[in-house]
């Protein structure tokens, strides 16, 4: 349970400080954060009337101080009748993004709360605002469980089977696509698409022109494997080249505004499936360029 203490700006009559305070709980439902069991703790007894409120979420870091997502807050929950007692955190891709950039394990997050209140004591009516601060943490599992519930289903570090448990190809794609995967993880989908397409041309011949679209920059690591595994492989390998350079590198030629083309569409989801598959693609590569080194 959390409380945050509300007061008075600047006012002389302090008798309201530490004596008026807001408890909640965090809770995860579907994809939604909210805060429950809101309750508001009148120690004064004074008769008090709530007109207006705004909550809002910042992250408890000192490079980003801007407001995260929205609380969508409405003053019913006050309303001892009313048998509904949360708010909704609405937070969008970007949100997630910007939380993203600078989280280390958990999500460390100030809940900021203003409130315009009417009081009554010994026949008198003062109208002014009540404002509170403090600290909630999201732990590491809460917050993750929560990203793939919005469509971050994390695919980019997902967990190795027993048979590639000690693979050496496979964790050395790990360590080539980590840039990929950083930028997965902040939203930034064309940036990790450009950055697959780049460490799959890192393993072209380097005396052939063309991108790995192009068959025949591979021909010098594949001069060891049969005609039809070959021409299977040249298949999968400018396949998925290919997708990435249109989508993540090239701008879509059938959508311009104002003189300017616009980027492919691709949303967090086909991004992660794409940076997955890249995975699975490096790992092969690495291991044919070992087994070709491995003969010669």
């Amino acid at each position: 349970m959390y409380n945050i203490d509300l007061y008075k700006r600047g006012i002389q009559e302090n008798y309201l400080s530490r004596d008026m305070n807001i408890e909640f709980d965090i809770n995860l439902n579907e994809d939604i954060i909210q805060l429950v069991n809101i309750n508001i703790v009148n120690k004064h007894k004074v008769v008090c009337e709530f007109l207006q409120i705004s909550v809002n979420a910042r992250l408890k870091d000192r490079k980003y101080r801007k407001k995260i997502g929205e609380i969508i807050t409405t003053l019913d929950v006050f309303n001892p009748i009313f048998a509904t007692k949360s708010w909704d955190w609405i937070l969008d891709y970007k949100d997630i993004s910007i939380i993203e950039n600078v989280r280390h394990k958990d999500v460390h997050v100030d809940i900021e709360i203003s409130i315009l209140v009417q009081i009554t004591e010994n026949g008198m009516t003062k109208i002014f605002n009540l404002e509170g601060k403090n600290s909630i943490t999201l732990l590491q599992d809460f917050w993750l469980d929560f990203t793939r519930k919005f469509g971050y289903s994390t695919k980019y570090d997902f967990e190795l089977l027993s048979s590639t448990a000690n693979d050496q190809e496979w964790f050395h794609a790990v360590n080539l696509l980590q840039h990929a995967r950083h930028h997965m993880q902040r939203g930034q989908t064309y940036d990790s698409l450009r950055q697959c397409l780049s460490i799959i041309e890192s393993y072209m011949d380097s005396k052939k022109r063309g991108g790995p679209y192009s068959g025949n920059v591979f021909e010098e690591l594949l001069e060891n494997v049969g005609e039809q595994k070959k021409t299977a492989l040249l298949r999968l390998i400018t396949g998925i080249s290919t997708y990435l350079n249109m989508v993540g590198h090239h701008r879509d030629s059938n959508f311009k505004e104002d003189g300017v083309l616009h980027e492919v569409a691709i949303n967090q989801y086909e991004a992660e499936i794409l940076v997955s598959m890249s995975h699975l693609l490096v790992t092969y590569l690495e291991h044919l360029r070992r087994e070709k080194c491995s003969l010669n």
